[in-house]
């Protein structure tokens, strides 16, 4: 039976790598938009597929990609990101909006 210090020794072990995931996520988003701000599109796009591959379930970094994939005219692509960013957060506004300016650009507006 493991101690109480132990347990909790062996809790924060278990958490850290959540954590740094976490942190590492949020500071590849930070960085991507700054790219995608100064105009580095393609440097961002990589920069939010490598998060992703990390934490494939931000809608942040989704809704980022989705910006970038929009922003490289690879249309099919951002809708996919976006639409996948709704789906773990339908009140995720940004995406939603973004969707509709998509498919009002193609011609979808019913």
């Amino acid at each position: 039976m493991l101690g109480r210090w132990t347990r909790v020794g062996v809790f924060l072990f278990l958490l850290t790598p959540a954590t740094s995931v976490a942190q590492s996520a949020r500071e590849s988003n930070d960085t991507a938009w700054k790219l995608l701000e100064s105009g580095e599109v393609s440097r961002a796009s990589r920069l939010f597929a490598e998060a992703l591959n990390r934490d494939p379930n931000q809608p942040a970094l989704l809704l980022g990609a989705g910006v970038a994939a929009h922003m490289q005219g690879r249309t099919k692509d951002a809708t996919a990101a976006l639409r996948r960013a709704l789906e773990l957060d339908p009140r995720f506004t940004p995406a939603a909006i973004l969707l509709g300016q998509i498919a009002y650009t193609e011609g979808r507006v019913a």
